[in-house]
């Protein structure tokens, strides 16, 4: 009798060297009873080295250059030394495998197996929209990928011979191979940072950053300013991740201010979007001297020149004077709006009523017209006479800011409060602490930066390689594929719910008005208020009253009631957001050099730079999938390199002068370290009074007197420092401004 098992489950792995020792977690249980009687102990599958393998197959090629013929026909004594050949293997070009089927009988045990990529296959129809179903299905993996390996045992038992071999993934994969374990790297990096020597901690900051542009990110932007007892006063940088974020999703900017996250009390501005897949993303970072205007109003010049002078759409904060005032001259186009959770808090601590609170927070969110908005709130005045309250006066002269009836008309994205600042501060201070120096504070936050865009690959990679589970029963099931097809599957899922609310509701009228149909909808047995959908017969774009289209970017559930009504096949392209479809960043590839530095030829090369390496990414992906491409891309660019390279050195003459390098040309003064200044995160207990010397039982290493650390000593406690601006230009290592002393100093890292 014969026994065939197909198992989906398998074992995950990430990419090793291709040479060494084979390791293989294998997950599946299923097997036939004859199988477990025979394998009782599985053999380590560890103990096998790929070298050893190769030999006895008379391979000499690398694992990733190897083709069916290579393969096809060879024996192995053992089966596990198949399975640790075809695991090395998967792991060299960045695939994992999964245990396919798995034949056996009385008389021979297992006599055949097949390994298979984990998107082999497709997923049963009845899995997708079964009757019983109560959570939602998981998203496909599968789509007929033939990559596998078959082997089957000899009728004498001794040998596994190679059946059938197939190479060709019709899907994208790979991952970065490295050299090393976590450990190792954690190792290196704790002794590289105990070797480093500096003499100031912000020294040890601006070092940082520049050791960042000349070898990772030489699109990197940062500024900074001292004082005229030279420290460091406000600082603001933001990598090319970053600037690429911005340049896709700068129609909504929020930030905010977390304190105690360093040494020096200096207070951590975030600049924070949100992307393709409704997370979010971060645009900048900058430590302030104070939260005054001129402090707020620096960082978002700064923020500016950065960004090419690009202003946000909308802007939310929490309502802090200084940042409205800064807003109101740094970019007078943009919409403020302010916090709504900030402005609960305030209803609640000054009206001090339940009541009041619950009727303001829907004269908040609510989505009344305008003048049923006047009368609810001349209403609740009356009711809790409020007539003379400054407070409530206050709030009403800022209503344009607050509530949801003037401001649906603007994209949010859902971005009604500063939540996602709150969220990504509270995130961010896992990394951080208030002893923390600056220069261990800048690496802790690219550490953290570098989570947040793991989690962001992970989004792109389910949106890129899995399809939604399109229930077969659905009945706009062409709106849905459209939508899974080009957009993120956050934004599918948000639009399948509408899909699904859209039979709740009933058109009660229809009329023409030039070239547009106007539908009226009222939701099924409610007598309450009516929507109105509006068609253009010109482009078929729709508008609902509800104005959530262009609140939150997601079509509502009244408009594809009305596109089921006019029998549309297909979604108007003008109601997907190009913020929202999957591959947006693909399209950013021009970095824009800003006028006022178009002369300079530094910001000129990094500018081409971060153009170029965005689209050699894009090729490289695309050339990777195919052997055929992979050597025409590899072909190509060992030509256009040599081309290049000769090109250069025919234009480079050695009588002429070059643009002289001015980091080195010019000395530069020593950055000291910032001064301690109160702030409002501050605890009386974190702050010395001035005059008075802090208390602590740590001798300084610096002078050796006890009372002070370090990276306080000599730091003078005050309450404000007249600074003066000095930064520069990291794309092109020039300086964005001169000081006012007249002293230009150079920035470190590259002297």
């Amino acid at each position: 009798m014969e026994e065939t098992t197909e198992s989906t489950t398998g074992y995950s792995h990430e990419p090793v060297e291709n040479s060494g020792t084979c390791t293989v977690n294998i997950e599946s249980d299923q097997c036939t009873a004859n199988a477990e009687e025979e394998e009782t102990a599985p053999a380590d599958v560890s103990s096998y080295d790929w070298l050893s393998i190769v030999d006895m197959l008379g391979l000499q090629k690398h694992p990733a250059e190897l083709v069916p013929g290579d393969v096809v026909g060879k024996e192995l004594p053992l089966l596990e030394m198949w399975e640790c050949f075809y695991t090395t293997y998967s792991r060299s070009v960045g695939f994992g495998i999964r245990i396919h089927t798995t034949s056996s009988n009385e008389s021979r045990g297992v006599w055949r197996r097949e390994w298979v990529c984990p998107r082999q296959g497709f997923r049963r129809e009845n899995f997708l929209s079964p009757a019983d179903r109560k959570r939602r299905p998981r998203d496909c993996t599968r789509c007929g990928c033939t990559a596998c390996l078959h082997v089957l045992k000899s009728m004498s038992g001794t040998s596994w011979k190679v059946q059938r071999f197939d190479t060709n993934h019709n899907h994208a994969g790979g991952f970065e191979r490295l050299g090393f374990t976590r450990k190792d790297a954690y190792n290196k990096a704790a002794t590289m940072h105990r070797a480093e020597t500096v003499e100031t901690d912000s020294e040890g900051l601006l070092g940082y950053l520049a050791s960042k542009i000349d070898s990772t990110d030489p699109t990197l932007y940062a500024k900074y300013t001292i004082d005229e007892e030279d420290r460091l006063c406000h600082i603001f940088w933001s990598d090319s991740g970053c600037q690429r974020d911005y340049m896709c999703f700068f129609d909504v900017l929020a930030f905010d201010t977390t304190y105690r996250s360093n040494a020096f009390n200096k207070p951590l501005v975030m600049f924070v979007g949100m992307n393709n897949h409704f997370r979010t993303c971060v645009f900048g970072f900058a430590l302030l001297l104070n939260e005054k205007i001129e402090s707020y109003k620096w960082v978002l010049e700064t923020f500016l020149d950065c960004m090419h002078r690009r202003q946000p759409a909308v802007v939310v904060t929490d309502g802090d004077a200084a940042m409205k005032a800064a807003i109101i001259l740094c970019f007078p186009d943009s919409t403020h709006r302010l916090c709504g959770w900030h402005l609960s808090t305030n209803a609640t601590s000054n009206i001090k009523s339940p009541d009041f609170t619950k009727a303001f927070r829907k004269l908040l969110y609510s989505h009344y017209n305008v003048p049923q908005w006047y009368e609810r709130w001349d209403a609740l005045l009356d009711k809790f006479e409020l007539h003379d309250n400054a407070w409530a006066a206050t709030t009403y002269e800022q209503r344009l800011h607050w509530a949801e009836t003037f401001l649906k008309t603007h994209f949010f994205g859902g971005m009604s409060t500063t939540q996602r600042c709150e969220s990504i501060n509270s995130y961010i201070k896992r990394f951080l602490n208030c002893k923390i120096p600056l220069r261990d504070f800048i690496r802790h936050v690219d550490i953290a930066q570098r989570n947040i865009r793991e989690s962001e690959r992970h989004d792109d990679f389910i949106s890129y390689y899995t399809e939604p589970a399109y229930p077969t029963d659905a009945t706009l099931i062409g709106y849905l594929r459209q939508y899974g097809a080009a957009c993120t599957r956050q934004v599918f899922h948000m639009v399948k719910l509408e899909v699904d609310l859209e039979s709740r509701y009933n058109i009660v009228g229809r009329e023409a008005e030039g070239t547009s149909n106007i539908f009226k909808l009222r939701k099924f047995s409610h007598q309450g208020s009516e929507y109105t959908v509006t068609h253009s017969m010109v482009d078929n774009h729709l508008q609902c009253s509800c104005r959530q289209f262009e609140s939150d970017g997601i079509p509502c559930r009244h408009i594809f009631a009305v596109m089921k009504n006019l029998d549309l096949q297909h979604v108007p392209p003008t109601l997907i957001k190009r913020r929202f479809i999957v591959r947006v960043k693909e399209g950013v590839t021009d970095f824009v050099v800003p006028p006022s530095y178009q002369d300079v030829p530094q910001v000129v090369e990094m500018s081409r730079f971060g153009t170029l390496n965005i689209l050699a990414t894009h090729m490289n992906s695309l050339a990777a999938k195919l052997d055929s491409s992979y050597n025409i891309a590899k072909d190509k660019m060992r030509e256009l390199i040599l081309q290049f390279q000769l090109a250069l050195e025919e234009q480079q003459d050695p009588a002429s002068s070059d643009i002289p390098n001015e980091r080195s040309s010019t000395p530069r003064r020593l950055v000291r370290d910032p001064v301690i200044v109160r702030t409002k995160g501050c605890r009386d207990s974190d702050f010395s009074k001035p005059g008075v010397q802090r208390q602590v039982g740590n001798k300084c290493g610096r002078c050796g007197v006890r009372g002070h650390y370090r990276t306080t000593c000599r730091a003078p406690i005050e309450q404000d420092s007249q600074a003066t601006t000095q930064g520069y230009e990291t794309a092109s290592h020039t300086y964005a401004t001169p000081s006012t002393s007249g002293n230009n100093q150079p920035f470190p890292g590259s002297i």
